[in-house]
């Protein structure tokens, strides 16, 4: 492993790393920190210190391990429908020093800390952490906390200690796989995913170093191109590559601006599913989500929502025959960003979303776009306005007058339902009271503000009416997950 990282050590002043010399900055710390409480405190400090095998035991040996990410399966449980890596199980994705392009190891050292390889593993300068192996001690060992004297020692100690029981070729293996690159990326491989679309193993040395570069300040600040300019010029002064080397690096492609963005559906199954059974068990390797997801029924209504709302905007396109059933279906590429100002046409028309369920079972059968994103319901609450009124011993013959500054005059309830006249349904809501029809909206899964609500618990509303009031379902939403099974079954 290179040692030309010493480029910032000549800028210090000298230090010895002896053990008095440690000891007595210690005790400088403590004396600042802890005043009178003298040797006591300090030995309450140590004794509550955890042991460093602890990050061994946390991180393992992994060499050659491979993390299964969660694996979202449809109903039938053949066909994948999402590939899922949460935050936890992406540290998993496990990069060794000996198969990972030199780079990683180079850059990382270059941004982080150039004299790694010579130093003790702890810096006295700063009230945070500013070597690897104090920044593997935060994130494995200590709980977390503000930066104090106490937490300095705590640090201090068990980065020093980390150095002495472990080569630092493995320190640094477990720093490249837990560190936080921003976007919920933690770990090389995950960092390489988020801002690349690779694995680590494929990156560049200026893609590297932009990665690394990330490491040095907060992520959200980092400018990648004066970061990646900032880690080449330490490699080339230090003499680990050469000027032609660095002006061919500072080439390589930039970090994508843009977040990776999931089919909305797994969002809502990952974040239900963690809800139900905990973090751990979506973090767990090789786990299978069977979901209530009907593949065919999936495209075919995502093929037909899209065809209608594109001849919502006035739209003239190619459509092409579904793979099952002989649905229209909008040409291939579409359907994932399809908005109608992509082909310069604007009827209001920003997003679209759908949901399919079954209504007696409670189950999600197709889902697309922001399904449960809460939304200006408007006149589709109105059937709940007569509902209610039918709970209170109208009928559909009822009549119903309207208020308001151009009454169509007297009619009956199903003429007002049928064409939604809003001026009935307001005259009705005003005669019944808006907490009688709030109630009715509370009992179908309605309980927000009356005039909103999202498309999901719209169409479970809806449902109970399909199902003549009848759900075996058990929850007020519909569910999107059958069954959970890890790598046993």
């Amino acid at each position: 492993m290179p040692t030309a990282y010493q480029i910032r050590r000549s800028r210090r002043s000298n230090r010895s790393h002896s053990p008095l010399l440690v000891g007595v900055a210690l005790a400088v710390a403590l004396a600042a920190g802890l005043g009178l409480l003298g040797a006591a405190a300090y030995l309450a400090i140590v004794s509550g210190l955890p042991d460093v095998g602890e990050v061994e035991a946390q991180f393992g040996i992994r060499g050659a391990e491979t993390f299964r990410p969660l694996l979202v399966y449809d109903r039938s449980g053949e066909h994948v429908l999402y590939e899922h890596l949460n935050p936890a199980a992406q540290s998993r994705q496990w990069i060794t020093l000996e198969s990972a392009p030199a780079s990683l190891a180079q850059t990382t050292v270059a941004a982080v800390e150039p004299d790694y390889w010579i130093s003790p593993g702890y810096d006295l300068a700063g009230p945070t952490a500013s070597t690897i192996s104090e920044r593997l001690v935060e994130v494995a060992l200590l709980p977390p906390g503000e930066p104090s004297p106490i937490r300095l020692v705590q640090r201090v100690l068990l980065a020093a200690e980390l150095t002495r029981r472990y080569p630092k070729e493995r320190i640094l293996a477990w720093f490249l796989n837990s560190a936080d690159y921003g976007r919920a990326a933690y770990g090389i491989d995950a960092a390489a995913l988020a801002y690349y679309g690779k694995h680590a193993d494929g990156l560049s040395l200026g893609e590297s170093a932009s990665l690394a570069a990330l490491l040095d300040s907060p992520p959200e600040e980092a400018d990648p191109q004066t970061g990646r300019e900032r880690v080449l010029d330490i490699l080339v002064e230090a003499g680990t590559i050469t000027r032609t080397q660095a002006r061919s690096a500072r080439n390589d492609p930039y970090p994508s601006e843009e977040l990776p963005q999931l089919p909305h559906f797994a969002t809502y199954l990952i974040q239900q599913v963690t809800r139900e059974l905990g973090e751990a068990v979506v973090g767990r390797s090789g786990i299978k989500v069977i979901s209530t997801l009907d593949y065919d029924l999936q495209e075919q209504a995502a093929c037909a929502a899209a065809s209608h709302v594109l001849r919502l905007s006035g739209a003239s396109i190619g459509t092409v025959s579904g793979t099952s059933g002989g649905s229209p279906c909008v040409a291939a590429g579409l359907l994932p960003t399809l908005r109608p100002r992509d082909a310069g046409i604007d009827h209001g028309i920003e997003e679209w979303a759908l949901v399919v369920i079954d209504p007696v079972a409670g189950e999600i059968l197709a889902a697309r776009g922001p399904f449960d994103e809460p939304r200006n319901a408007g006149p589709l609450l109105d059937p709940f306005t007569y509902l209610t009124a039918f709970s209170r011993g109208r009928t559909p013959s009822s009549m119903v007058v309207e208020l308001g500054s151009d009454p169509r005059g007297p009619m009956r309830i199903r003429t007002a339902l049928a064409n939604s006249y809003p001026d009935s349904a307001a005259t009705m809501l005003a005669a019944l009271g808006p907490e009688s029809v709030d109630r009715t909206l509370a009992q179908l899964g309605l309980d927000g503000p009356r005039e909103s609500a999202s498309l999901i618990d719209l169409t479970a509303a809806y449902g109970v009416l399909a199902a003549e009031g009848r759900r075996t379902g058990t929850q007020a939403t519909p569910s999107i997950v059958k069954r959970v099974e890890d790598s046993k079954g």
